[in-house]
């Protein structure tokens, strides 16, 4: 199973964010315009864009690569419930 002292490539330092179950944690990153995009360890994905949350990656490479990754725990999952909750979709809890 994976663990947080696994090697990542550097570029991707919140590939080393594993849940107990050895799922990877949520991943939010957030643009200078407030957008925002998450992708969690089940596949699940989501943009915040023009205002509200939409399901899927809408955005392209080269705008990701602008965003910035949320480094806080807390904010993470806020920002990934809120999400969750905007979509009608169910939530996972962190272990």
């Amino acid at each position: 199973m994976p663990s947080n002292d696994d090697k990542a490539p550097a570029e991707l330092p919140w590939f080393r964010r594993f849940l107990p179950d050895g799922k990877i944690e949520p991943h939010v990153a957030i643009g200078d315009n407030g957008e925002m995009m998450i992708i969690d360890g089940d596949g699940w994905a989501a943009s915040f864009k023009d205002g509200k949350w939409n399901d899927g990656i809408l955005f392209s490479h080269e705008k990701i690569a602008e965003f910035s990754p949320v480094q806080s725990r807390d904010e993470i999952y806020r920002l990934y419930e809120q999400a969750r909750s905007a979509l009608g979709t169910a939530e996972r809890s962190r272990d």
